[in-house]
């Protein structure tokens, strides 16, 4: 803050008498208008000042002295006329109250008095010891159902009234500096939160639906980001990922449907890539976890902002590897295409439901043949499956079981099951690992996409390479009692 609030920029002779009403100190003349609340106004004065300012307005709270005294100050400046006058919030200590305010909203403090407040930190708090991954808040028609996604499952875990919705739903607009007046339109924000030591970013989204505003909170903790071991990866498949990522030119890609943990293993790529003599650039729709070391960029597609604009434009600025969250058209695909064959890193994701169906996925964006063979470097697909808590069960596997893996009889001789315990929230499950293929390309199978591929020799030629396709990798979490066979079936 560069200069200090001005009463002729902030107040008007006849609506003094609003400000002392409602006890508010206009401080700042933005944009945003920052003002001093005693308590939060409502909707309907907040309408006002903004109406009032042309602006936005961010409040910040201020002891009932502090703003009594201000607004003094303004009253006499305006009837000596002297509007010039300081109303005594030097810069100093306007940034100092402002740290203040976001140190309280930063904090998962269950101690507060205020009920609202108690319940929202109490959820957060109770969400983050649960290992959630979001916490949801549905309204109904006379009551709010808040769920914790916990390994991928949605558990419904306190009902309120919907009468205290509204005043839940402001609490939560107010840590991610939304507007809390605006219920109409969708809105997105961040919380940073700490808790016991760790630094938690939560995602906001606010959209309104006919019973009141559903609210969902996406929970990052940077302290569960995993290392390549640490994903579920065999260790053939380690070593073989490990010599694909120290290419320093070419694609490699990840695959696989929504929620299978493409994020989570590209932020393991790049941590494993990160170090002080290499220029990594991401472009993120949105940025989930900020990782120190990576210039991590957000595309915003409504102005104009896309993942191929932002990829002509980052190639200027000397990247050694770069991160595109998503190959989505035929612009960017060809992009990430001649960006690889200039000799540049580039790491992506793709909607298909194996490896091989990435080559034909890329042709079918338009991609010449021989120029996805002289720059793909290899295509992971993943899938997530629920890994069994410490109180499962034994059993013997089932006829379905082998009719599903004839390759498993005479190998398998037992399996185990979900059984549920407190712990696991009498799931079965606690955690969750991936299952994954890895499609590494020879210089056969590039020679082979170069002429036109022809799915059914390329996969003749992956069996004769020894590749493994993800039931394999499948069956052996099946064999080492990692996950259950139910798990199984759902991604097969």
């Amino acid at each position: 803050m560069t200069e200090t609030s001005r009463v002729s920029q902030l107040f008007d002779k006849a609506n003094l008498s609003f400000f002392k009403e409602h006890r508010i100190l206009p401080l700042e003349p933005g944009p945003p208008v920052r003002i001093g609340v005693v308590g939060l106004p409502d909707a309907e004065v907040l309408s006002f000042l903004r109406v009032f300012y042309q602006s936005p307005v961010e409040c910040v709270p201020l002891d009932p002295s502090v703003v009594d005294e201000g607004l003094e100050r303004a009253a006499r400046a305006l009837i000596s006329g002297d509007t010039g006058v300081d109303l005594g919030m030097d810069p100093e200590e306007l940034s100092k109250m402002a740290q203040e305010v976001a140190e309280e909203r930063s904090d998962i403090d269950v101690t507060v008095q205020a009920p609202v407040i108690r319940m929202v930190n109490s959820l957060l708090a109770d969400a983050l010891g649960r290992r959630a991954s979001d916490i949801h808040f549905d309204p109904g028609e006379d009551d709010v159902t808040a769920r914790f996604r916990v390994d991928g499952i949605l558990h419904p875990v306190r009902t309120y009234s919907r009468s205290l919705h509204p005043a839940v739903v402001s609490r939560i607009k107010v840590m991610a500096r939304l507007d809390i007046a605006e219920k109409l339109l969708p809105q997105d924000g961040r919380i940073n939160l700490r808790n016991v030591g760790r630094q938690i970013d939560v995602r906001v989204s606010v959209v309104p639906a006919a019973h009141g505003e559903r609210v969902v909170l996406r929970l990052l903790d940077r302290g569960t980001l995993l290392s390549l071991a640490e994903l579920g990866l065999t260790e053939p498949q380690r070593v073989k990922l490990d010599e694909m990522l120290r290419r320093t030119n070419g694609i490699l890609l990840l695959t696989g449907p929504t929620g299978s943990g493409k994020s989570t293993t590209m932020y393991s790529f790049l941590q494993m890539l990160n170090h002080p003599g290499t220029n990594i650039i991401t472009l993120e729709d949105p940025v989930e976890y900020k990782l120190d070391g990576i210039s991590q960029i957000e595309v915003k597609p409504r102005i104009g902002f896309t993942f191929a604009s932002g990829l002509r434009s980052i190639l200027r600025q000397d990247p050694d590897t770069i991160s595109v969250g998503e190959i989505r058209d035929g612009e960017t695909a060809d992009l990430a295409v001649h960006a690889a064959l200039t000799g540049h890193r580039v790491l992506s994701t793709l909607h298909t439901n194996d490896s091989v169906g990435a080559v034909a996925r890329l042709m079918d964006l338009g991609v010449q043949p021989f120029l996805i063979g002289s720059s793909l470097v290899g295509v992971v697909a993943q899938r997530l499956v629920r890994k069994l808590c410490v109180c499962a069960a034994t059993g013997l596997p089932t006829e379905a079981f082998f009719a599903v893996f004839p390759e498993a009889r005479g190998k398998v001789k037992e399996v185990r099951e979900a059984k549920g315990c407190e712990a696991c929230l009498n799931s079965g499950y606690r955690g969750r690992s991936g299952v994954f293929e890895i499609l590494a390309i020879s210089p056969t199978l590039q020679n082979e996409i170069a002429r036109g591929f022809d799915e059914s020799r390329f996969r003749q030629i992956l069996s004769q390479e020894g590749f493994k396709p993800l039931r394999v990798h499948a069956l052996e979490k099946i064999a080492s009692g990692e996950t259950s066979v139910e798990e199984i079936l759902k991604i097969l």
